[in-house]
C-alpha cells in the first residue's frame, strides 16, 4: 500500500507595507482645479492665468483688510510657538514637559488651520481675478465690483451686488418671449461673482445657493467651472463631476477642454469610474501634445504633469506598460525644461525620478528603480542645501522611499542608513512643529519597524511601531477623519510584527483594533476604505489561519474575498491581483478542511487571474504565478491527481529557478520550499528523483543559516529523507 503524504499550501499574506511612497504618489497627482498656473511661492504679484493672461495681484493682496488679518495671525502664531518651544526644552519634569508639548501641538494645529485659510484665500482670490479678466464688465455693478475688488475691498465687492437687484434684471429677462442673452450672462457672471465672494468670506452654503442662482440665468464655462471647484473642495464629489461634466461640453478652446478633461478624469478615478478617468485623461493627452507643437513653452510643462498623472493612473490599475510609457515621457520633458530653467522645473524633475522609482520598484526592475531613487535624491539634496525649510521634507522621504527599496532588496546597511537620515530630519522638523511632521515621523518609525523586523532586530522593531503608534493614537484624538486609517494601517502592520514573534494575544488585539476601524470607515466611505477593510481580514485571517482557529480564519477570508469580488466588477485592472491572493487563501482553507472540491476550485480560480496578469506584468506576478501553481499542485496531489499536481509544481519550479537566477537572496528559499515539495511528492512513485530533489532543496537551504524559513525547511527534508 502506497503511503500518502498531505502536504500543506503556503497563506498568503496580504502585507500592508506604510510609507511616504503612498504619500508621494497622493502629491504627484495634480489635483488643481483652478486654470490659474502660478509661478512663484508667495502666489502674490504677477500671476500667469491658463488663458495666457497676466495679473498682478499685489494691490489686491496689499490692501486686503481680511489677507492682513490672516497674516498677522500666522505671524502671532509663529511667534508664539517659537517661544513655547523654547520653553518646552528646558522643562526637566516628564509631565510638565508632556503638558507643554500638548500646548505646542494646539499651537501648531491652530497655525496650521489658518494657514489653510490663508493658502485657500489667496488662491480663490486668484482664481477670482481670472474671473474678472475673462468675462465682460458690461454693467455698473459689475464695474464696481471689479473696482473694489483691485482695491482689495472684499466686502464691498459682495456688498455692490445686491441679489435682489440682480435677480430682478434676471427675472426680466427671462419673462419676454424673445430671450436676451446678454443681459441673462450678464446676471449670470454677477451671481457667480457674488458666489465667488461668499467663498472667500467662507460662507460656503450661500456660495452654493448663489451659484445655482447662477446657472438658472445662463450656463457657463466659469459658473460651473468655479462651482464644481467649490463642490470639490466641500468634498461634494458626485456633484463636482455633474458640473464638471456640463462645463466641458462648453469648452471655448482646446487648452481649456485639456484642462476641464484632466480634472473631470481625477473626480472620476476618485469614485472609481476608471474607464471614464482614462477617457478623460487621454483626451487631456491628445489635445496638449497638438499645442505643445506649436507652442512647447506654453503647453510643455502642463504636457509632463499630464502625462505623469495618466502614469499614475495607469500604475494603479495595473497597466504596467502604459505606465512607463508616460512617466518616460514626463520625464523626457522636465529634463529639457530642467536645461532652460532649473530653478522652477528642479522640483518637478526630482518627483517624477522618484515616481519612477516607486514604479520599478513594484515592477522588480531594480536597478532602473534605484537609479531613479538616487536622482531624485541628488536634486533635493542640492534643493535643500539652498532652501531647507522647503525642501528638507522632500529630502526626508526621498530618503525613506530609498531606505524601503533597499530594505526589499536586502541591502541591510544601506537601507538602516536612509532611514536614519529620514527618521533624524523628520524627528527634527517635528520638534518644532509636530502638527505637521509628526505623521511623516510616524510612517517612517513604521517602515523602520519593517526593516528591523527583516533584519530579525526584534526589540528595536517593536520599539518603532510602538512610536508610530503611539504618535498615531494623540493625533487621533485631535482629528480621528484625517489619522483614523493610518492608525488602523500601523495597527494592522503591528499585528503582522505580533503575529511573526508569535505574540498572539498582542496580535490578535492590534488586528481586530485595525479591522474595527476600517469597518467603520467603509461604512461612510465604501470607495476609499473597503479595499482596506479587505486586506485588514485578509491578514486576520492568515493569522487565525496560523493559530488553528479555522472557522475565525474562513469567516475573514469569505469577508475579504466578498469584498473583492465586488471591487473587481468595477475595477478589474486595480483589484484582480488581491481576489486571486484571497481565493488562495480560501484553498488554503478549504483544503485544510478536506473539502478538496472547494479547495480545488479557489487555487484554480486564482493561478486563471495570475496567468493572464503575467502576460502584462510578468516582473510584478511571476512571484505569485509560482506560488499559486504550487499551491495548486500540492491540492491535486493531495486529491490523488498526480500528473496535474506535477504539472503545476513543475511549472512553479521553472518561474523560482528563474528568478532564482536574477535575484538568488529573494526566491532561493521558495525555490527550495518548491523542490522540497517535488522531493515529497515523488517518494512513493520515484525514490531517486525524490532524493535528488530534496538534496538540492537542502543545498539551497543551508546557504541561509540565519533564516526562520531556511531552519523550517532543513528540517522538514531531514524528516523525509530519513523517512
Amino acid at each position: 500500500m502506497k503511503k500518502h503524504f498531505f502536504l500543506p499550501a503556503l497563506p498568503a499574506v496580504a502585507l500592508a507595507k506604510a510609507g511616504i511612497a503612498f504619500l508621494l504618489i497622493l502629491f504627484c497627482h495634480s489635483r488643481g482645479i483652478s486654470q490659474v498656473t502660478i509661478q512663484d511661492d508667495a502666489k502674490v504679484g504677477l500671476i500667469v492665468t491658463g488663458t495666457g493672461n497676466t495679473i498682478n495681484t499685489t494691490q489686491i493682496f496689499g490692501k486686503s483688510p481680511e489677507y492682513a488679518e490672516l497674516k498677522k495671525r500666522l505671524a502671532d502664531l509663529a511667534t508664539a510657538i517659537t517661544k513655547k518651544a523654547d520653553k518646552c526644552e528646558k522643562y526637566t519634569d516628564p509631565l510638565a514637559k508632556e503638558d507643554c508639548r500638548a500646548e505646542l501641538i494646539a499651537l501648531n494645529a491652530d497655525r496650521d488651520s489658518v494657514q489653510k485659510i490663508e493658502t485657500r484665500f489667496r488662491e480663490d482670490v486668484i482664481r477670482l481675478a481670472e474671473t474678472f479678466s475673462r468675462i465682460p464688465i458690461n454693467s455698473e455693478r459689475l464695474r464696481l465690483a471689479k473696482k473694489f475688488f483691485d482695491e482689495g475691498k472684499i466686502s464691498e465687492a459682495d456688498n455692490v451686488l445686491k441679489e435682489k437687484d440682480m435677480a430682478a434684471t434676471g427675472d426680466a429677462a427671462l419673462a419676454v418671449r424673445v430671450r436676451n442673452d446678454s443681459v441673462l450672462l450678464q446676471t449670470a457672471n454677477e451671481f457667480a461673482l457674488k458666489a465667488q465672494l461668499k467663498a472667500l468670506k467662507m460662507d460656503y452654503d450661500s456660495a452654493q445657493i448663489l451659484f445655482e442662482q447662477s446657472r438658472k440665468y445662463f450656463e457657463t464655462v466659469e459658473n460651473l467651472w468655479a462651482f464644481a471647484y467649490l463642490l470639490g473642495q466641500q468634498n461634494q464629489t458626485p456633484r463636482a463631476i455633474e458640473y464638471f461634466e456640463k462645463a466641458i461640453k462648453l469648452a471655448r478652446s482646446e487648452s481649456e477642454e485639456a484642462s476641464l478633461a484632466m480634472n473631470l478624469g481625477n473626480f472620476y478615478s476618485d469614485v472609481q469610474k476608471m474607464a471614464e478617468a482614462e477617457k478623460m485623461y487621454l483626451r487631456s493627452l491628445d489635445i496638449l501634445e497638438r499645442l505643445a507643437k506649436d507652442n512647447p513653452a506654453q503647453f510643455e510643462p502642463e504636457l509632463a504633469k499630464t502625462a505623469m498623472n495618466l502614469g499614475l493612473y495607469y500604475a494603479t490599475v495595473q497597466k504596467m506598460a502604459e505606465a512607463e510609457k508616460m512617466y518616460l515621457r514626463s520625464l523626457d520633458i522636465r529634463e529639457r525644461l530642467v536645461k532652460y530653467n532649473p530653478v522652477q522645473f528642479e522640483p518637478d524633475l526630482a518627483m517624477i525620478a522618484m515616481n519612477l522609482g516607486l514604479f520599478y520598484s513594484d515592477v522588480q526592475k531594480m536597478a532602473e528603480a534605484e537609479k531613479m531613487y538616487l536622482r531624485s535624491l541628488d536634486i533635493r539634496e542640492h534643493l535643500a542645501k539652498d532652501n531647507p525649510a522647503q525642501f528638507e521634507p522632500d529630502l526626508a522621504a526621498t530618503a525613506m522611499n530609498l531606505a524601503s527599496f533597499y530594505d526589499a532588496v536586502h541591502r541591510n546597511a544601506e537601507s538602516e542608513k536612509m532611514f536614519l537620515r529620514s527618521f533624524d530630519i523628520f524627528e527634527r522638523l517635528a520638534k518644532d512643529n509636530p502638527a505637521q511632521f509628526e505623521p511623516a515621523l510616524a510612517l517612517t518609525a513604521m517602515n523602520f519597524g519593517l526593516l528591523y523586523t527583516h533584519v530579525q532586530k526584534m526589540a528595536d522593531a517593536e520599539k518603532m511601531y510602538l512610536q508610530s503608534l503611539d504618535i498615531f493614537e494623540r493625533l487621533v484624538k485631535a482629528n480621528p477623519a484625517q489619522f483614523e486609517p493610518k492608525l488602523a494601517l500601523t495597527a494592522m502592520n503591528l499585528g503582522l510584527f505580533y503575529d511573526k514573534v508569535q505574540k498572539v494575544t498582542e496580535a490578535e488585539k492590534m488586528f481586530l483594533q485595525s479591522i474595527k476601524i476600517y469597518e467603520r470607515l467603509a461604512k461612510t466611505n465604501p470607495v476609499q476604505f473597503e479595499s482596506d477593510l479587505a486586506r485588514t481580514a485578509m491578514n486576520l485571517g492568515s493569522f487565525y489561519f496560523g493559530i488553528q482557529k479555522i472557522a475565525e480564519a474562513e469567516k475573514m477570508y469569505l469577508q475579504s474575498f466578498d469584498i473583492f469580488e465586488r471591487l473587481v466588477k468595477v475595477n478589474p485592472d486595480q483589484f484582480e491581483p488581491e481576489l486571486a491572493l484571497t481565493e488562495m487563501n480560501l484553498g488554503n482553507i478549504y483544503q485544510t478542511n478536506q473539502k478538496m472540491e472547494e479547495a480545488e476550485k479557489m487555487y484554480t480560480l486564482s493561478l486563471e487571474i495570475y496567468k493572464h496578469l503575467v502576460k502584462n506584468s510578468p516582473e510584478q506576478f511571476e512571484p505569485d504565478l509560482a506560488l499559486a501553481a504550487s499551491n495548486l499542485g500540492i491540492c491535486y496531489i493531495n486529491n490523488r491527481k498526480a500528473v496535474d499536481g506535477f504539472e503545476q509544481l513543475n511549472l512553479s519550479r521553472s518561474i523560482y529557478r528563474k528568478l532564482s537566477a536574477l535575484n538568488p537572496t529573494q526566491f532561493d528559499l521558495a525555490l527550495s520550499r518548491t523542490l522540497m515539495l517535488l522531493g515529497v511528492a515523488h517518494l512513493t512513485i520515484s525514490p531517486n528523483l525524490s532524493k535528488e530533489e530534496l538534496n538540492e532543496a537542502k543545498q539551497i537551504a543551508i546557504k541561509y543559516p540565519n533564516s526562520l524559513a531556511s531552519a523550517r525547511l532543513l528540517d522538514t527534508i531531514s524528516k523525509y529523507m530519513k523517512d
